[in-house]
């Protein structure tokens, strides 16, 4: 199931989603528009956070990977659009962020589960 995240929740749902996730191992992958190449960025790599940057009244987001001795950002510049997949029961399964240009980055967990049957299990220590 697809839940498309309303814009005026972005901060909000970046913020609880980070603090849900933080440290589940994920692939990140970005898909471009038309045919364009595809490229795996990261494959079975702790997911650190979602961050939003609120600017000129627009909204740009940042996906930030691995650990806190080698962590990676991911850039999303005039994203369009944020939805959440989840599986039957609710488990999250990760999220695909849409660009104006068309560029899709997906997020994707190794194991979907709901956030509170793993609370506490894979958070990385800040």
């Amino acid at each position: 199931m697809t839940e498309v995240v309303a814009r005026e929740e972005w901060i909000g749902f970046c913020a609880e989603f980070s603090r849900q996730h933080s440290g589940w191992r994920a692939d990140l992958r970005v898909e471009a528009p038309a045919g364009g190449p595809d490229r795996q960025l990261a494959r079975g790599v702790p997911f650190y956070g979602l961050t939003a940057h609120p600017h000129d009244g627009q909204v740009s987001l940042s996906l930030l990977m691995g650990s806190e001795e080698s962590l990676f950002t991911h850039d999303i510049p005039d994203p369009r659009s944020l939805e959440l997949h989840t599986a039957p029961g609710g488990a999250h399964q990760g999220l695909t962020v849409t660009a104006r240009s068309g560029m899709r980055t997906t997020l994707r967990f190794s194991v979907p589960a709901a956030p509170e049957q793993l609370d506490g299990i894979a958070g990385i220590e800040r």
